[in-house]
């Protein structure tokens, strides 16, 4: 289990560099200081280790590090430990966690950039298809209806208003919606939904958005998409009791 938390965490370092580097390269390009543009060195990118190690700041201009990079780091690790709980040491355990990291970089490049990267978007077409011959208690008409469903919904409402939601959102939860089957992406949307309006309303009261403004909803489909993959059965039998 340890060891997949150490794997999870670097999966997770690796995450930071996609979140920051998306638009440009990734393989290639050198860490730097995003302040004093100095390059950082190996030892400084142990996952979670360097940042305490540093106080939180870069060694050569003393800038502050975003706690952001080991808060990913640590997600990582720990959804790696929760992926090998419940499917252990399965070639499901894996896939899972990959899926689970393309929501986590799509939730933060989501925040920043107020998109959601085709590039992502075909890491999650290819884990779609995966999911498709492992992942056998969800049918197909279930799949298929789920990719429509909620996807058609909110492009239909884009033509009424205009820019409700980003093509970006309609493309993640479609394929979402494939993933997790139809009872569990109307259950992700609702989740969503409630997240996003709390959410909007903080921001609005805090002063920090108007009406006017938008907010991205990628993070909140994100978080009902997980939420509702190791959660949504339970939660629907608990509202269908009530």
């Amino acid at each position: 289990m340890f060891v997949w938390f150490l794997f999870g965490i670097c999966v997770g370092s690796f995450l930071n560099v996609i979140i920051y580097r998306f638009d440009t390269s990734i393989f290639f390009g050198k860490s730097i200081c995003p302040k004093c543009k100095s390059k950082i060195r190996w030892y400084d990118l142990i996952p979670i280790l360097s940042f305490f190690v540093l106080g939180g700041k870069c060694r050569s201009c003393k800038a502050k590090i975003s706690l952001r990079y080991p808060f990913v780091e640590l997600l990582c690790g720990l959804l790696a430990m929760i992926c090998v709980y419940k499917f252990f040491f399965t070639l499901k355990a894996f896939v899972v966690f990959l899926f689970l990291c393309c929501l986590v970089a799509i939730f933060f490049v989501d925040i920043d950039k107020m998109i959601i990267p085709d590039s992502l978007i075909l890491f999650l077409i290819f884990l779609a298809v995966i999911f498709t011959f492992i992942f056998d208690d969800v049918d197909i008409i279930s799949r298929c209806i789920g990719f429509f469903s909620v996807s058609s919904f909110m492009l239909a409402l884009n033509f009424f208003v205009k820019e409700s939601f980003g093509f970006g959102d309609i493309k993640l939860i479609a394929l979402c919606g494939y993933i997790l089957g139809f009872q569990n992406i109307l259950l992700t949307f609702f989740i969503s939904l409630i997240t996003a309006s709390l959410f909007s309303i903080f921001l609005i009261i805090t002063k920090k958005k108007s009406l006017k403004d938008y907010i991205p909803f990628g993070p909140h489909i994100c978080f009902g998409v997980a939420l509702s993959f190791f959660c949504g059965i339970d939660i629907i039998n608990w509202y269908l009791f009530l």
